[in-house]
Formats: C-alpha cells, sequence, structure tokens
C-alpha cells in the first residue's frame, strides 16, 4: 500500500531500520515544547506533556482490495533511556486525518530533579518544591523520537443481543485468569463430539484437549508462605 505525506522543508521521511522492520523512524523537527506551569528560572510546577513536531501530513491510500489503512504511533526501544513514557500508550492517526503527526511525552520525574526553593512570607518563611527537567534523559530536535506502524481498518458492525454465548471464562476479570483450574465450577458445554457429556468437570475436559491444569503459586501466595517462617 501507498502513503502520500505533504512535502515541507522540514520533512524527514519515516525510515524502516532493517528491511525486515515492522515500524518506521519518526525524526523531531523541532526542540522538544514543554508544556505545564513553570515558575520563572526556579523550576516546574508540573508538566503536563513534552510535545515533538515531525512535519509529517499524511494521507493512507487505498490498497487494491479497497481497504483503508490507519497508523499507530509506538514509543522506540530507545526511550528505556529516557524519562519518558508515551502520552497516549500508542497513538492513533486514522486514515482520513490530515494534521500534522505530533508526538507527546509524559515527563517522568526523578529524584534529582526537585529543588527545595525558599520563600520569605509575611506570615513567616516557607519552603517550595520544584522540578527541573533533565535535558539529558529527553529526546531532542533530529532524534528519532517514536515509531510507525501501518494497519488496515476493520469497519466492525455492532449488534444488540439479549444474551452472549457462554464461556469457561465467562465473567471473569481481571486477574481471574490465575484461579487455580481446580477451584472453577462444573461448567456447561456444547458436545464437541460423539460421546462426549455435555456437562463435564473442567479438569477433565483440560486434561483431555491439552489444557493445563497446575499453576505455579502467585507471587502472594509465595510472600506469605515466606511470611511463615519468619
Amino acid at each position: 500500500m501507498k502513503i502520500n505525506v505533504k512535502n515541507s522543508p522540514d520533512l524527514s521521511l519515516p525510515v524502516a531500520a532493517t528491511p525486515k522492520s515492522a515500524a518506521y523512524d519518526v525524526i523531531a523537527v523541532s526542540e522538544p515544547e514543554i508544556v505545564g506551569e513553570k515558575d520563572g528560572d526556579n523550576g516546574w510546577y508540573r508538566i503536563d506533556y513534552i510535545q515533538y513536531r515531525t512535519a509529517l501530513y499524511i494521507a493512507p491510500q487505498k490498497d487494491s482490495y479497497g481497504k483503508d489503512y490507519h497508523v499507530l504511533i509506538h514509543p522506540r526501544s530507545s526511550v528505556s533511556k529516557y524519562n519518558l513514557v508515551l502520552a497516549n500508550s500508542i497513538g492513533l492517526v486514522d486514515s482520513d486525518y490530515r494534521g500534522e503527526i505530533l508526538v507527546r511525552y509524559k515527563y517522568v520525574w526523578q529524584p534529582e530533579d526537585y529543588r527545595v526553593v525558599k520563600k520569605d512570607d509575611p506570615s513567616g518563611e516557607y519552603y517550595v518544591v520544584r522540578g527541573f527537567v533533565n535535558t539529558s534523559k529527553i529526546y531532542q530536535k533530529g532524534d528519532r523520537v517514536a515509531q510507525l506502524v501501518v494497519e488496515p481498518t476493520t469497519d466492525v458492525e455492532w449488534t444488540r443481543v439479549e444474551n452472549l454465548d457462554e464461556t469457561v471464562r465467562g465473567t471473569g476479570g481481571f486477574g481471574s485468569t490465575t484461579i487455580p483450574i481446580t477451584n472453577r465450577a462444573v461448567v456447561e458445554t456444547k458436545p464437541v463430539s460423539k460421546g462426549y457429556e455435555s456437562k463435564v468437570d473442567l479438569v477433565e475436559q483440560l486434561k483431555k484437549y491439552g489444557g493445563s491444569v497446575e499453576r505455579p503459586p502467585t507471587y502472594e501466595t509465595l510472600i506469605k508462605e515466606r511470611e511463615k517462617t519468619l
């Protein structure tokens, strides 16, 4: 597929680092723009985000089958060396967006970034904490600040129904898959072959079809066992 890119003096086209790379690196064409509330030269009250311009204005084209494509903005692995976290985790550029692609990061404060400022006040002295950005720990102009992944856009039909089909997991949410299999209830299942009972014990079902029954103890369990020996 093809992506048209608007020409501009600052433009650097995204580049794949290797022939097999799944993403295309994006270069910052501006100095980092720190957005937040600052106390003059005394530091920052807060930092909302740090923004980088890319001079990228794109128009993904439909492929030969008429399929639309969108672009995802991912952080690069090099971000682990910096005090930065992509502000929206993974950015989404819809196929019909025609504005500039901007990359925003949250700044992760470190202990050495803070300073205590002594203030004089008619009611008495007081101290204020200010934060200072470590510029060696953020991207600069000319750095590769993110990587773009191109994916096909899927049209989805959302259908309202009265009931959903039953599954082994059911309504189990956060952390539910750490529950030992042996503690789970007997479930109703549809026959999967001739002679297979419609109501079976989940443990036997998983044994028969290759599922794992025994799970290693959770970290919480290990800690409680260790506390007993202290």
